[in-house]
């Protein structure tokens, strides 16, 4: 298991590397990118800031919850802190299993309560300003 905050771009390469193996008949590889444009207007960077030892807690609580209840034989969760720009990955989850049914729901668990439960904040920054969002 891998479970990680950095403030570099996220190394996809890496993630399938950590999660393959000959145990495993499926891999599911998550990349949640920056987008352009929010409901708010066009985005020129994103800017994500993140109580670094309670998200790598939570995030880890998450992932062996995740392992337990969908079969997973690997997980790695890379967020990205810092400023990032359109196109770039701010978060990549990565899963192994023996059948796919249990990698995709799974890496879909792990993104969802992340996303949801860990405290990790988003500013999105505009041409004319910033907002943080909830």
């Amino acid at each position: 298991m891998l479970i990680r905050l950095q403030e570099t771009p996220i190394d996809v390469g890496e993630v399938h590397a950590l999660i393959s193996g000959t145990d495993s008949g499926a891999e599911v590889v998550f990349s949640g990118l920056v987008r352009r444009t929010s409901e708010y207007g066009v985005i020129e960077a994103l800017f994500y800031e993140a109580y670094a030892e309670m998200a790598l807690s939570v995030i880890t609580k998450i992932a062996h919850e995740a392992m337990e209840k969908h079969s997973l034989r690997s997980v790695a969760v890379i967020h990205r802190i810092g400023r990032m720009l359109p196109g770039e990955a701010s978060v990549v989850v990565g899963v192994s299993s023996m059948h796919r049914h249990d990698a995709f729901a799974g890496c879909s668990e792990i993104m969802d309560r992340v996303k949801a439960e860990a405290p990790i904040w988003k500013k999105d920054v505009f041409p004319d300003g910033e907002k943080w969002r909830d």
